[in-house]
């Protein structure tokens, strides 16, 4: 136990008033298992595919941030932001992250503002590949999400993991077509998490993602 209160392997992950992510976070690890099968060389950021990268989390979370926003709006509805920034830890044993790509649900600094990073284990010691809490409570916990800027669906055409995304996702729908992870009452838990943002709309002429 860490003087933050955190066990080294597994944080808790709820609290009373926070949103129940419980449903949520059976549908990232399925995500997560099919981005691990579509990632490659190709699908990591150039600066780690150069040294062998595409077996493991390095360098895949831009692309796979930008899968997952994709998920969210045209399966569920729920708009996201795409942060870049770095993940900076006050916990024994976990290593900072100076590069760093996740997506967020709310207000900026909102205290209820969810932080989803679906390639958490990019962080030395963190011992978990996928992380979906409430941003207070992550400081809590000891890690800050830093973010030095964010984006809309909307506005990842220009973004540098732009190319590399539209790989993972060719990728991913040929590994399984049109099937994804889901479980009874995923579309439920999604929604209530995105209630968290009151400013939440669902488009159905915004493609610029998928």
């Amino acid at each position: 136990m860490t003087r933050h209160g955190m066990d080294a392997g597994e944080p808790r992950i709820a609290r009373p008033g926070a949103p129940r992510t419980d449903g949520v976070h059976e549908w990232l690890a399925g995500c997560r298992l099919l981005l691990e099968r579509a990632w490659s060389a190709e699908t990591a950021h150039p600066s780690y595919a150069a040294g062998g990268g595409g077996a493991g989390p390095r360098g895949q979370c831009g692309a796979s941030s930008a899968w997952l926003a994709a998920q969210l709006r045209f399966r569920y509805g729920i708009e996201s932001a795409y942060c870049y920034g770095r993940l900076q830890p006050d916990v024994s044993g976990v290593g900072p992250v100076d590069h760093r790509c996740w997506l967020e649900i709310g207000p900026p600094y909102a205290p209820r503002l969810l932080v989803i990073d679906i390639t958490s284990d990019q962080a030395p010691g963190l011992g978990r590949n996928v992380i979906c809490e409430p941003g207070d409570l992550l400081e809590r916990y000891g890690l800050r999400y830093i973010a030095n800027s964010r984006r809309t669906p909307d506005d990842l055409g220009s973004d540098s993991a732009w190319p590399r995304y539209l790989l993972l996702s060719e990728a991913v729908t040929k590994n399984t077509g049109d099937w994804h992870p889901g479980a009874p009452g995923t579309a439920t838990a999604l929604k209530s998490v995105a209630q968290i943002n009151p400013r939440c709309k669902y488009n159905l002429r915004h493609h610029c993602v998928h």
